[in-house]
């Protein structure tokens, strides 16, 4: 809440400063809880992944997914747009689609406004976008993508990323916020903005066996049972 504006920040710090109880959703949460106020109570629970649900059934594609969000970028303010484009990394996303062409690289649940912009940008025909998809549509994809990539400058955890690693994708990263926390050793992890970078970490983990190891740590660390 604190990277979107003014208002968002103000109700961030009503909330930190009158809760009873806290609970963060990562380690590196706690850490800027504490940066900005004292609280009465904090505590840190991961978010849990239905692993039930979010699981591997078919053969792995040439296909690479990024999910943009969808709740906070929805409109027609350029200059928001711009920023959740720069804050989650899909132009580092769409900068590394060029150096792949014969692999589908999509970008899930970015606003129509953020389609026109990238597509204007980036006009690669591997770098495809879907706009917003149902929870059932976003889990195929997950299921049939090898790699999954989390860019952010910054993530207080990566939902999108805990599901993508049960469904067996091979993260890619970058090594700020928690992602560090959610994906621990089984992904590669690049520095923010770096497309060079983003693009050989992906290429390594095309040819990676990883799958399996990224689905066991969110089953041994963030599935709804270890939030319970």
């Amino acid at each position: 809440q604190f990277t979107l504006g003014i208002v968002k920040r103000l109700y961030a710090k009503y909330v930190l400063k009158n809760a009873d109880i806290i609970l963060a959703v990562s380690k590196f949460t706690e850490s800027e809880v504490y940066a900005r106020t004292k609280p009465r109570m904090l505590n840190v629970v991961y978010n849990g992944i239905n692993i039930e649900k979010f699981l591997p059934k078919k053969r792995k594609e040439n296909l690479v997914l990024t999910v943009a969000g969808s709740g906070y970028n929805l409109g027609d303010d350029i200059s928001e747009t711009e920023n959740i484009i720069k804050l989650k990394g899909i132009d580092t996303f769409a900068r590394a689609a060029e150096r792949f062409p014969n692999t589908n690289f999509f970008v899930i649940g970015l606003s129509k406004l953020g389609i026109r912009i990238l597509k204007k940008k980036y006009p690669f025909p591997n770098l495809e976008f879907t706009g917003y998809v149902p929870q059932t549509e976003l889990l195929e994809f997950y299921r049939r993508a090898k790699v999954y990539c989390q860019l952010s400058f910054r993530e207080s955890f990566g939902v999108a990323l805990a599901e993508a690693m049960a469904c067996g994708c091979v993260p890619v990263v970058t090594d700020r916020g928690a992602l560090p926390e959610v994906v621990g050793d089984t992904g590669f992890y690049v520095q923010y903005g770096d497309g060079k970078a983003t693009a050989e970490a992906i290429g390594n983990a095309l040819i990676s066996d990883r799958e399996a190891i990224a689905r066991k740590r969110i089953e041994d660390m963030f599935s709804l049972r270890e939030r319970e």
